[in-house]
C-alpha cells in the first residue's frame, strides 16, 4: 500500500471530531486492507510503530528533527525554528519546506506503508558513535520520497504527535464494524462482538493481530 494512501485517511480523521465517524473511516480503511497489511497501518493510525508492549522509541526529540529537517531542505535550524513558532506543529512546518524543495527537486519515488514501518522501527535501534548523522540520514532519505502531506504524517509519528483522535475502542469498533457486524444485529449482540474483540486484545495487547485474525478467520479467530 502507498503511505500517501494512509496519509489522506490520517488527514480525514483530523477533520471530524465524531467518534462514529471516525470509526466509521476507519472501518472502510480496514476493509480495503489486504490481511498482512492490517497488523501495520492498525498500529500506524494509533501513532504507533510498535505495538504498545514494545518498549522502543524512536529517540528522536523536537530539536534533532529541526537539524534533520534542515539538513534535508538546506534551509537554516534558525529558520524552522521560527516557522515552528509561528505554526506550532513541527509535522506542519516538515510538510511546507519539503513542498519547497520539491519544487526544485523533484522525486519520482513512492513510500509504501512497509518502507515507512520498516525505516521507522529502524530509528529505535541506531545508537552509538555517529548515531545522530545515521538517523538524519534514515530520516533524510524518507523525507526524500515523501510528498509533501506524507512528511507531515512521517515526522508527527517520529515525535509521537500523530493526534488524530484515534483511541483504542475507536480501533476496536472499527474491527468489529469493519469485519463482524451484521444490520440486523440487536445492541446487545453488538456489545458481544465488542466484548470478544476487547477479550482478544487483552491476550495478545496489539489490536493490529486482532484485526488480522478477525479479517481473515471472523469471531473463530478470537474464542
Amino acid at each position: 500500500m502507498d503511505y500517501c494512501r494512509l496519509a489522506n485517511i490520517y488527514e480525514s480523521l483530523s477533520k471530524v471530531s465524531s467518534k462514529l465517524e471516525k470509526t466509521r473511516i476507519l472501518a472502510g480503511f480496514f476493509r480495503e486492507t489486504l490481511p498482512l497489511g492490517l497488523e501495520k497501518v492498525v498500529l500506524l493510525v494509533q501513532g504507533r510503530v510498535f505495538p504498545k508492549f514494545v518498549g522502543y522509541e524512536s529517540g528522536i526529540a523536537a530539536r534533532m528533527m529541526i537539524k534533520a529537517i534542515s539538513k534535508f531542505t538546506g534551509f537554516s535550524p534558525m529558520e524552522i525554528e521560527n516557522r515552528l513558532r509561528e505554526k506550532g506543529d513541527l509535522g506542519l512546518v516538515a510538510e511546507e519546506y519539503v513542498e519547497k524543495r520539491k519544487q526544485a527537486v523533484p522525486s519520482a519515488e513512492r513510500l509504501t506503508v512497509d518502507k515507512v514501518l520498516e525505516d521507522l522501527r529502524k530509528l529505535a535501534f541506531i545508537s552509538g558513535i555517529g548515531s545522530q548523522n545515521r538517523k538524519f540520514v534514515l530520516i533524510g532519505d524518507l523525507l526524500a520520497s515523501a510528498k509533501p502531506r506524507e512528511a507531515r504524517y512521517i515526522v508527527k509519528t517520529i515525535l509521537g504527535e500523530l493526534r488524530v483522535g484515534v483511541a483504542e475502542g475507536i480501533i476496536r469498533d472499527a474491527i468489529v464494524e469493519a469485519f463482524l457486524l451484521r444490520k440486523d444485529m440487536s445492541k446487545k449482540e453488538r456489545g458481544k462482538l465488542r466484548d470478544l474483540v476487547d477479550y482478544a486484545w487483552n491476550i495478545t495487547s496489539d489490536y493490529g493481530e486482532v484485526a488480522r485474525i478477525v479479517k481473515m478467520e471472523g469471531t473463530d479467530g478470537l474464542r
